[in-house]
């Protein structure tokens, strides 16, 4: 039997959606409540939410912008700021592989039932997001947020012409 943390997530990633998609006019309390995620957890940014209801949370809100890439819209608009003392302690990163050690380490804090990791690939580095359970259109939209996220950081440290060589998502998005 192979012991596995109950897929969770913390309330905070959602949040940045449901203020997104209020800002486009769909109902996010409405879409929560389709999720069966009590509207009390809008209070509590840390608060514990079983990751398949943040991922059907995700899908409904995808269907209410109107776009399969709603995490990577979410994900550039994201500072490290904003991710409260978790982005402070990114931020305070003195080299990219110390961001990404840290990055890791903490979004393990953040989140069960996904998992992040660098591999080696002779000079190649690639940072891998793995979901537990099918891929789908809300796994998709962490995915995204995570590749726009640490794009945008790498950018920073990096220079803003820097980009990913190459990029692979387990979902085939229809747009």
């Amino acid at each position: 039997m192979i012991d596995r943390p109950t897929p969770l997530t913390r309330m905070a990633f959602l949040l940045r959606y449901a203020i997104f998609i209020e800002r486009l006019g769909a109902p996010a309390g409405t879409l929560f409540t389709k999720s069966s995620i009590p509207d009390e957890l809008l209070a509590h940014p840390e608060a514990a939410v079983g990751l398949k209801n943040a991922y059907h949370f995700g899908e409904l809100a995808c269907k209410a912008a109107g776009s399969e890439h709603l995490g990577l819209f979410i994900g550039m608009q994201t500072s490290l700021r904003d991710l409260g003392p978790i982005g402070e302690q990114l931020r305070c990163s003195t080299t990219v592989y110390d961001y990404f050690r840290k990055a890791i380490a903490l979004y393990d804090m953040l989140m069960a039932g996904q998992r992040i990791w660098l591999s080696y690939h002779g000079e190649q580095v690639h940072f891998n997001v793995a979901t537990f359970g099918k891929p789908g259109l809300g796994p998709y939209q962490s995915q995204l947020e995570n590749l726009a996220v640490t794009t945008m950081a790498l950018r920073r440290a990096l220079g803003r012409d820097w980009s990913p060589s190459r990029v692979c998502l387990t979902y085939k998005s229809r747009e």
